[in-house]
């Protein structure tokens, strides 16, 4: 499996990133993320790449670390919501 890993060195790299695939298919930009939404996060230790892609659960951010979905409190880079 291969997971895309960016360099907090760059977090505009990831965000552009991500804007070019999640705009498209109808995501929007949000500052004050909720349940659902999705962001780039920095990674806590033990996570392999500096910024990662996780879920807002509540107060946490669900995202796959090697051993199955984690949940912790992170610092979000950007995030994105599906405009409905």
């Amino acid at each position: 499996c291969h997971m895309l890993k960016f360099s907090c060195d760059n977090p505009r790299g990831v965000v552009s990133f991500m804007d070019g695939r999640l705009k498209p298919i109808g995501f929007v930009r949000v500052d004050d993320p909720h349940d659902g939404d999705i962001a780039a996060v920095k990674a806590p230790a033990g996570i392999h790449g500096d910024i990662i892609v996780a879920i807002r659960f509540g107060p946490l951010w669900a995202m796959m670390a090697p051993a199955g979905v984690i949940a912790r409190k992170l610092e979000h880079v950007a995030a994105w919501r599906l405009n409905v």
